[in-house]
């Protein structure tokens, strides 16, 4: 299917078990272009919340896209699926200031992310910085989170 089209399919249906396939539109050719126009999109037009989510879950390989999306969304459970997103290939510094922040913010509504997403951005980050060469050291990823 045309990218516009299939992009708009998987973020209309918003179904989990499609996420292969939402990952795999996104490495296509201008696929990872279409998402974040139609991300854009949707928060211009104040849509749903769970189009926008779907569509973070699929940017695995955009993680500084995702990590813009992590601090600036309305939603937190868009901004901690972008959490999540960004930190599934790797950790970077810009990724641990964000946990940290949302640690501090809590569950606030604006610039909180909820638990959920917290604990498993956090356990993901410390253990890709425990097999990832490039990444940051395991115990410089646990102090840091522990401020």
């Amino acid at each position: 299917a045309p990218i516009p089209e299939a992009a708009r399919f998987f973020t209309d249906v918003s179904d989990p078990t499609l996420l292969a396939e939402l990952r795999s539109l996104a490495t296509r050719e201008g696929g990872a272009r279409e998402l974040a126009d139609l991300y854009e999109e949707r928060l211009l037009s104040e849509d749903d919340p769970t189009g926008r989510r779907t569509i973070v879950s699929g940017l695995v390989h955009e993680p500084d896209l995702c990590l813009g999306i992590a601090r600036t969304d309305p939603d937190s459970d868009v901004r901690g699926q972008a959490l999540l997103t960004a930190t599934a290939d790797g950790v970077s510094e810009e990724s641990l200031d964000i946990l940290r922040a949302a640690w501090r913010a809590g569950e606030d509504p604006y610039y909180g992310v909820a638990p959920r997403h917290l604990v498993w951005a956090s356990a993901i980050s410390i253990l890709r910085s425990a097999t990832t060469s490039t990444a940051l050291d395991k115990n410089e990823t646990l102090r840091t989170l522990s401020e």
